[in-house]
C-alpha cells in the first residue's frame, strides 16, 4: 500500500515539474544532492538532421557517427542524408 502511494506522489511531482518547467534550483535542490548526476527536468529534444535508409540517425551535433563517416568515404555527400520536412 505504501509503495503504491509513494509511486503516485512521485508521479504527481514529476508531472508538476514538467508542467511548470521547474529546475532543481527552483525547488531548492542542488544537483550534487540529488543522488544521481543525470537529473534533468527539461531535457531538450534535438531534431534529427541526417538519416540513412537503414534508419541510422544523427542530429548534426558532436562527432560524425561511423555509419555516416563510412558512407562519405564511399563517395556519398552529406546532403544525401539530409532530412527534409
Amino acid at each position: 500500500m505504501k509503495n503504491k502511494e509513494i509511486s503516485l506522489v512521485i508521479s504527481d511531482i514529476k508531472e508538476k515539474i514538467s508542467l511548470y518547467n521547474l529546475t532543481p534550483k527552483d525547488i531548492g535542490l542542488k544537483e550534487k544532492n540529488l543522488g544521481h548526476k543525470n537529473f534533468q527536468v527539461n531535457k531538450k529534444i534535438i531534431p534529427i538532421k541526417f538519416r540513412d535508409d537503414k534508419g541510422n540517425q544523427w542530429s548534426g551535433r558532436g562527432k560524425q557517427p561511423r555509419w555516416l563517416t563510412k558512407a562519405l568515404s564511399e563517395g556519398k555527400v552529406l546532403e544525401d542524408f539530409l532530412v527534409r520536412n
